[in-house]
């Protein structure tokens, strides 16, 4: 067994090489779990199959080149992402948050918490006024703005709008890129506010963005409450996306709930705080406030030595019983 660099998923899983009599397969553990077969493993459209009649040296030899190969991978995945920094942005006040937030920092459970937004829920709720004048005076400097390569946000309208205030006024000179990814969206079902418009209705609200990586109706959206697990889950797939790209300088411009759970609940994304004054400062993984800003280094761990563990009932992998490559975000001063 030995590992294999996946470099759209940015992950390692682990290669099996079996040896038959007539036969040798190499078989990823996802390709395992499709065939489910006793004996040799094959699988018939992804499977690499050696004649029958290779010898034994012939099959040695070549097994002794994967392993290299796959020991310069496991180099490279170590070197070849540089950390980027990151500026988070929670969106302004929306339609159906005054009341539940009031609540929720006079210490009400969560349960009313989620009852006053029900009170006041929305289809994909859009900022109030307060809001808006929120992401106004949460402006990025015009340093920070001409740095930017790449703007991502949720495809719920709140974050799109608070994304397009705290730009506003870049400068033409400003080449960065506003791209929208469903992997950030807030915690998903249950509530009406949780649920994004169609494509062609966002692209007719905000055209200046790229809606192209995300279905053109919602289709994940049901009356089920997303569980906390899988919404941190979600958060730590965006991440990751976002660790695939080229570019360095990054906003994103997201929801509380999930980047609470994203930074609470889900182990392969480490907490780590470099800020100067710390004394003062909240955690680095506090639930944020509307519209606040913070900067963050976002990074790979050192060692990522990584094998997935499947889950023993539906054999599927699930990321928070897992040691799948570990993500670090840093907070620094802004």
């Amino acid at each position: 067994q030995y590992y294999q660099y996946d470099r759209q998923a940015l992950v390692i899983t682990p290669l099996y090489i079996t040896i038959g009599q007539s036969t040798s397969t190499i078989v990823t553990n996802k390709e395992r779990e499709r065939e489910n077969m006793q004996g040799i493993i094959c699988d018939r459209s992804h499977s690499k199959q050696f004649s029958r009649s290779a010898s034994a040296s012939a099959r040695k030899s070549i097994i002794r080149i994967l392993l290299i190969m796959a020991a310069t991978l496991s180099s490279l995945q170590r070197t070849t992402a540089a950390s980027k920094s990151l500026y988070i942005v929670r969106h302004g006040q929306a339609q159906h948050n005054p009341r539940a937030e009031a609540a929720k920092a006079a210490g009400c459970s969560m349960q009313r918490f989620f009852e006053l937004m029900r009170d006041d829920d929305a289809l994909d709720a859009d900022l109030t006024q307060i809001g808006r004048e929120q992401g106004r005076s949460s402006r990025l400097s015009s340093h920070v703005a001409k740095s930017l390569d790449l703007v991502v946000s949720s495809p719920l309208s709140r974050a799109l709008e608070t994304a397009n205030l705290v730009v506003d006024g870049a400068s033409p000179q400003c080449s960065f890129q506003k791209v929208c990814c469903e992997d950030f969206r807030e915690i998903n079902g249950s509530l009406l506010n949780a649920q994004r418009r169609s494509t062609q209705e966002l692209r007719e609200k905000f055209p200046d963005w790229d809606f192209s990586g995300i279905p053109t109706t919602d289709t994940t959206w049901s009356t089920e409450l997303e569980t906390y697990e899988a919404c941190a889950d979600r958060g730590y797939l965006g991440l990751c996306w976002l660790m695939g790209r080229s570019e360095q300088n990054i906003l994103l411009v997201a929801h509380g709930g999930l980047l609470r759970f994203m930074m609470t609940m889900q182990p392969n994304v480490q907490m780590r705080d470099m800020r100067k004054t710390t004394k003062t400062n909240p955690l680095c993984d506090d639930r944020f406030d509307n519209c606040e800003v913070r900067r963050y280094l976002l990074d790979w761990e050192d060692s990522c030595d990584v094998k997935s563990v499947d889950d023993e009932e539906t054999g599927s992998q699930d990321l928070s019983k897992s040691s799948a490559r570990t993500l670090v975000l840093t907070q620094v001063d802004l």
